[in-house]
């Protein structure tokens, strides 16, 4: 399951085998990134798969918040896959090939005619070595016979060691890392998480909660689990982590009832800004999460879920965070 849909169980995956095959040898001991001595390419993913080719990969498949990810640090996949409605493309990736994966069936026919040497993807599940964009890819007859997956994780591992490994994975695939943008654009990270520190610091009492609500519940977010709040956290931020956390998807969130909120002392809210989540207008208005401390002093923000994993996504995220700390006060 990806982290978009936790409260729906994912469909049954009904896919053919598919056919055609490619050479990917995925061993066990970590080599180099890159390009070797003798021409081959291998790259270590988060799962510690370790992929090799016979050549560098340059037909890249991709989760759309991946491929960003990559085309802003200088690879530019051939088509991608998944969710059609969560990211703004860049207009050289709008014209690309997209297969809605919403239904998590993929065409073999599409798969085959896109001709992959590699696709990437996030991963949702931290121990688990077969996890792509939160399915076990062992579920889809044939997908590695079409293309070696290669994944970054998304939970667990802090974001800015995220950040890291889609770099790594950039310049293993031939992106050169020193450009001026990238150099600016690491720098403008580095400023916006000092800033969080900062804020931090300032409010030493101050806890913050990550919830998604719904009319029914609310959802507790771990930051021992989404790597944006691990990263947060380790900035020095106090968000609180869930009591008993479910098991999937790395522990990534706890259900909650609306009577309980209340119970928890908590002095800013950043609450899930997907469209089929509460609003933040609908949250402050529900007759419970009203009552609040935190709700009555008005300290509840947007929280980006979804959020492409590169400096400048981040950094905007970073940057509302640490204005956010800086306006909020303890009330409980």
């Amino acid at each position: 399951m990806k982290r978009r849909d936790f409260i729906a169980s994912a469909s049954a995956l009904t896919v053919t085998a598919l056919a055609g095959s490619r050479i990917s040898a995925q061993e066990s001991t970590p080599a180099a990134s890159g390009i070797q001595p003798d021409g081959s390419w291998t790259f270590t993913d988060d799962r510690g798969r370790v992929i090799e080719l016979p050549e560098m990969p340059t037909r890249i498949l991709a989760e759309p918040g991946t491929g960003i990810a990559l085309f802003n640090l200088g690879i530019k996949p051939v088509a991608l896959f998944g969710y059609p409605d969560v990211f703004t493309l860049p207009e050289e990736l709008a014209e690309l090939p997209f297969f809605d994966w919403s239904t998590y069936e993929l065409d073999p026919e599409w798969m085959l005619e896109q001709q992959p040497d590699l696709i990437v993807a996030q991963a949702w599940t931290a121990d688990d070595p077969n996890d792509l964009a939160g399915i076990d890819e062992t579920t889809i007859p044939g997908l590695t016979a079409v293309a070696p997956t290669a994944c970054i994780l998304a939970v667990v591992q802090s974001l800015d060691v995220t950040l890291s490994r889609f770099e790594e994975l950039a310049g293993a695939l031939g992106a050169d890392l020193e450009t001026p943008e990238l150099i600016v654009a690491r720098e403008a990270f580095t400023t916006a998480s000092e800033a969080v520190r900062a804020a931090a610091a300032e409010k030493p009492g101050l806890k913050v909660m990550a919830v998604s609500a719904t009319p029914d519940d609310i959802w507790w977010a771990n930051p021992l689990s989404a790597s944006d709040l691990v990263y947060f956290t380790n900035l020095g931020v106090n968000v609180l982590p869930p009591d008993d956390p479910e098991t999937r998807m790395s522990g990534l969130w706890q259900q909650l009832s609306w009577e309980v909120i209340g119970n928890y002392a908590v002095d800013l809210f950043l609450n899930d800004d997907r469209a089929y989540a509460l609003s933040l207008d609908d949250l402050l208005a529900h007759e419970v999460f009203a009552l609040h401390p935190a709700a009555k002093a008005g300290q509840v923000s947007d929280w980006t879920i979804e959020y492409v994993p590169d400096y400048a996504s981040v950094t905007a995220i970073l940057e509302k965070l640490a204005t956010d700390l800086q306006n909020s006060e303890v009330v409980m």
